[in-house]
């Protein structure tokens, strides 16, 4: 179909996710810029190191991505910890994969760890339109260290001056 499918907590230029190439095979990934441009580390399904959800793992499930799923990811930073991915499936959490990184890698597995949740479909054929589809439910992100708020602000100043006692200000004109 032309088509790659991505969902995760990945921008253009680190991240971890969950692709679906055009013919189907599942993949994680690992987005990375710690030099000059990206690079990714992907592994398809067949060589996922925990359970393959092929229904010959652990858990004996049996990925079957035209459903809904619930994927996940954790992660140690720091740079260089493990990255584990999976689905929660049946109230449980299934770990399909693990990245290993400190004393594998040469630098960190990617240079910021303070990316947005991101579903993306992406058209790689000549036929601009060729089909493709994609329902994200819900997301969520948790951190166990701490967090510093990134975004914009809800908020403006009206940089009023002082007023008197009894004094009528507007604080705000639509």
């Amino acid at each position: 179909q032309n088509v790659i499918k991505r969902v995760g907590y990945f921008n253009d230029n680190n991240g971890i996710f969950l692709e679906q190439e055009s013919n189907g095979t599942l993949n994680f990934v690992i987005r990375s810029q710690t030099g000059v441009g990206a690079s990714e580390r992907r592994v398809p399904q067949s060589q996922w190191n925990k359970d393959k959800l092929d229904g010959n793992g652990v858990s004996g499930f049996n990925i079957d991505i035209t459903k809904t799923q619930l994927f996940f990811t954790d992660f140690e930073w720091l740079g260089v910890g493990r990255v584990r991915c999976g689905f929660s499936m049946d109230g449980k959490n299934i770990v399909a994969h693990e990245f290993y990184n400190s004393n594998h890698l040469e630098t960190v597995y990617m240079s910021n760890p303070n990316l947005p949740v991101r579903c993306e479909v992406r058209n790689t054929g000549a036929q601009v339109g060729a089909g493709g589809s994609f329902i994200q439910i819900c997301s969520t992100v948790m951190s166990e260290g701490g967090y510093v708020e990134a975004g914009r602000e809800f908020s403006h100043t009206t940089n009023l001056r002082t007023v008197g006692v009894g004094s009528t200000v507007p604080i705000i004109k639509i």
